[in-house]
């Protein structure tokens, strides 16, 4: 190998920093090769060089990638416009660096590497190899008592609990009338924190609350008829009545639970209101009326919607009973997800329904749909 060839990029300086021990080989190097890291790593380093060379002078070799992500945070453009910043600064330079005088720029550059270098250990897989570092790095703010900065990290475990606290608060207000803009902001924070992989579902709650705080901040417009209050149900009702099942449910983090509490009591009381104007409507429903475009009684099923696809090619037609519009949102989500399709005729104003018959209980309502007939029956009558 020739010198340049052998001469460690940051990155794998940063990769081998990680194993257990190498504080103490750096610190039991000779004093002839300790004396002349610099002119080792400057080929590779360049303007880097001497804020490694500080911190393995101060014992912190095995702290590269820790430092690094503080150093993302504490020189952050415009960071050092907040006081205790500024002064936290100074600590810390005397304390990893030696009180080295090294540029806000050079700093600023060896966090955005770090950053990228755990970034990448992370898409690989390579958690479990960073995770002291990232502990490490949540300490290092502590004692800078900068505890609260983690939130700014798209890493620090903790940024992301802080996260989680922001969004219940922006979440509450939104709830209570404020603007959705920051509650929209802080679902965003958690959305590009790397820990939103690992905790989908909870990710996902949290989208759902979002989305019915937005239908809450809308205003409620009156419909005129049954066709288009249950064209309204199919359109957000559905998905309301699903989401309103899982923020039900709560969350682990209390602060995030309670708005969760609050939201589901305001979309209920709404969602009453909109279910008590829908019964006025029964009458028209029991006898039959048009309901328009896209809206099909269960008995029509067969001719209007699967007779005209059989005669094309073979249709396996899959009855789900007790299939609620909620239950219908939740279930198409996962299998848009796993990669189905949802197919609509052309020209279609939209997703399109089925209807239940009145009472909508199984020997009647799936009875009605495989006879094509309104009329009721057993499993034997339906066979």
């Amino acid at each position: 190998l020739n010198y340049r060839e052998a001469t460690p990029d940051l990155d794998s300086l940063l990769a081998w920093s990680l194993d257990p021990g190498i504080s103490d080989a750096v610190a039991a190097l000779p004093k002839e090769v300790s004396e002349h890291l610099g002119d080792w790593l400057r080929p590779r380093l360049d303007t880097l060089t001497p804020l490694v060379v500080a911190l393995w002078a101060k014992g912190h070799a095995g702290d590269m990638l820790a430092v690094g992500l503080v150093c993302t945070l504490l020189y952050g453009e415009g960071r050092g416009r907040r006081q205790e910043i500024f002064q936290a600064r100074g600590q810390f330079t005397e304390r990893f660096l030696g009180g080295a005088k090294i540029d806000n720029a050079v700093l600023r550059a060896y966090g955005k590497a770090s950053n990228a270098f755990a970034e990448r250990v992370l898409r690989e897989g390579g958690q479990g190899t960073i995770n002291a570092a990232l502990t490490h790095a949540e300490q290092i703010l502590a004692s800078l008592d900068l505890k609260g900065l983690a939130a700014e990290s798209d890493l620090l475990h903790a940024a992301f609990g802080l996260r989680l606290d922001q969004f219940a608060k922006t979440l509450k207000k939104s709830i209570s009338g404020s603007a959705i803009q920051p509650t929209l902001a802080a679902l965003a924070a958690l959305q590009r924190h790397q820990l939103a992989r690992v905790r989908r579902d909870q990710v996902r709650t949290a989208e759902l609350s979002v989305r019915t705080c937005v239908w809450l901040h809308s205003e409620a417009n009156g419909q005129e008829s049954a066709g288009a209050m249950i064209r309204d149900y199919v359109t957000d009702g559905g998905f309301l009545d699903w989401a309103r099942s899982r923020i039900w449910s709560g969350d682990e983090h209390e602060a995030v639970s309670q708005a969760y509490q609050l939201l589901t009591k305001k979309v209920t009381e709404r969602r009453e209101v909109l279910n008590k104007q829908f019964s006025h409507y029964l009458p028209a429903v029991a006898r039959g009326d048009r309901l328009g475009n896209g809206i099909w009684p269960v008995e029509s099923a067969l001719d209007a919607l699967v007779a005209p696809l059989a005669k094309q090619q073979q249709v396996l037609f899959l009855v789900l009973d007790g299939m609620s519009q909620a239950v219908y949102r939740e279930l198409s989500d996962d299998l848009i997800r796993n990669h189905w399709v949802e197919l609509q005729r052309d020209g279609g104003q939209g997703p399109e329904c089925l209807l239940s018959a009145l009472p909508s209980i199984t020997r009647i309502s799936r009875y009605s749909l495989l006879a094509g007939d309104l009329s009721e029956g057993t499993s034997a009558d339906e066979k």
